[in-house]
């Protein structure tokens, strides 16, 4: 028998502990559930699996918008991400090319 989402609701309810903040939505099919405690629903012990089992349908969690980045700190810290992991290459290249004229050199 299929289950509608209010029933799914209650199901989770019984679940969570009143004391973890989150809420339950629906999208495209699928259960959402939105929290700023991400770590009590992942993991040997988190909920995500027992709610999964439970309901039988596919769950996806996010993070509730108050625990992100805003978008401009995260576009800062990714160009960050992306200078420091190309900055050896650059080394690298640069080497490449001092080494390879020394050969010439020296050949």
């Amino acid at each position: 028998m299929r289950q509608t989402f209010k029933q799914m609701k209650d199901e989770i309810a019984k679940i969570i502990p009143e004391t973890v903040d989150y809420s339950v939505d629906l999208e495209a099919g699928d259960i959402v559930i939105v929290t700023t405690m991400l770590d009590r629903f992942t993991g040997s012990e988190g909920f995500l699996g027992t709610i999964s089992k439970t309901i039988k349908k596919k769950v996806i969690l996010r993070p509730d918008e108050s625990i992100m980045l805003s978008e401009e700190e995260t576009t800062k810290i990714i160009k960050e991400i992306i200078l420091i992991a190309e900055t050896p290459r650059i080394v690298e290249e640069e080497a490449t090319i001092v080494l390879m004229n020394l050969l010439k050199l020296i050949n």
